[in-house]
């Protein structure tokens, strides 16, 4: 039997059953709705009335940031700022929202850069599992989001992204998203269908894929605007999931600098595979890139050095959404080829953990 269709073998691999979490999606998702859409109920939207909206945080909290400034930053009337780190740019002052993102509530950059925005008049928003940051919101009345508890914070994307659309909706910052979310979850459930892990590998297209990463530095190609951010999420799945190190371009501007370094790269052409992901709707110049990238590597380095992971779906969400459900799986169908635990990260806690002791 094949590994990745040895279901012991698999949980054996993933003890903490990440792939069944990940595949748990629409779930989350319709739970993330319901959770989301209660706390809502009846706050105050005095909040409406600001420049733009900040969205501050690290890591698997801050990913879902990213989708949203992908899919709405070009149509919103509210400017769209994503902040990682300690401290906020200056241009951001008392005229914009600040939405503090920390799954855990501790995240030490979050919570410094919450403090900025403080200092500077900003409106706080604040949306965690618990810890400090929940404190701080309680303490100081800030409007609070509670997150469910008892997932690692990238496995918790979905319930972070429903937040914050449904907030932005709230705020007025988009249109209503409802009859995409719930489009989602049937899509996600029929993707589930063709790559989940009971499906065998013959038929499964992201089994296929895993093994022609296995052993190999994945170089992802993403587009400004469309995938740049679902770019990100797999490289971050596969640097936490895998434990293994991934190369991120974006077009336009790969095709400025690191095209160069990439085609230069023929002796070493069978230690890289290329990962193009495609949303289906990008502007005629940025297709016409994505193609040509695809003609030169297969001219250089061959058909079986290359993958396209195509999007689902007709709305903007849908089409993310089923980005991130299937690279998500193929992130951890990598790791168990790898026989590697999706779930632990010692290192990341180890160093959370020094940092504590400063």
């Amino acid at each position: 039997m094949l590994l990745l269709d040895d279901l012991k073998h698999i949980k054996k691999i993933d003890k903490s059953g990440m792939l069944f979490n990940i595949e748990d999606a629409p779930n989350q998702i319709s739970s993330a709705i319901n959770s989301v859409s209660s706390q809502l109920f009846g706050v105050d939207k005095d909040l409406e009335f600001f420049d733009g909206v900040v969205i501050s945080g690290m890591g698997g909290s801050a990913i879902a940031g990213d989708i949203i400034f992908d899919l709405f930053a070009s149509e919103s009337d509210k400017k769209i700022y994503i902040n990682r780190g300690y401290d906020i740019p200056g241009f951001l002052d008392k005229k914009n929202l600040f939405i503090a993102i920390s799954y855990s509530g501790n995240t030490q950059e979050t919570l410094a850069s919450l403090k900025v925005a403080e200092e500077r008049g900003m409106r706080i928003i604040c949306v965690s599992s618990g810890g400090k940051l929940k404190e701080l919101a309680e303490k100081k009345k800030y409007l609070f989001l509670s997150l469910p508890e008892d997932f690692v914070p990238r496995a918790a994307f979905y319930f972070i992204f429903v937040f914050l659309v449904r907030l932005f909706e709230f705020l007025g910052c988009i249109p209503m998203q409802k009859e995409n979310l719930n489009s989602s979850i049937d899509i996600l459930i029929k993707l589930k269908e063709s790559i989940g892990h009971d499906v065998l590998e013959k038929d499964n297209i992201a089994k296929r894929q895993a093994k022609m990463i296995k052993g190999k530095l994945p170089l992802i190609c993403t587009s400004s605007m469309y995938t740049a951010a679902c770019g990100l999420r797999l490289k971050g799945q596969f640097n936490e999931n895998g434990k293994k190190l991934a190369i991120y371009s974006v077009l336009p501007e790969m095709n400025h600098n690191e095209i160069g370094s990439i085609f230069a790269i023929l002796p070493e052409k069978n230690k890289f595979v290329a990962i193009l992901l495609r949303r289906g709707d990008e502007l005629f110049p940025v297709k016409k890139r994505l193609d040509a990238v695809e003609r030169l590597w297969k001219d250089k380095f061959g058909n079986s050095s290359i993958l396209q992971i195509d999007s689902l779906g007709k709305s903007k969400i849908e089409k993310s959404l089923s980005l991130i459900f299937y690279i998500d799986i193929l992130s951890v169908y990598s790791a168990v080829l790898e026989g590697v635990d999706p779930t632990p990260i010692e290192v990341i806690s180890a160093f959370k953990k020094d940092m504590q002791n400063e």
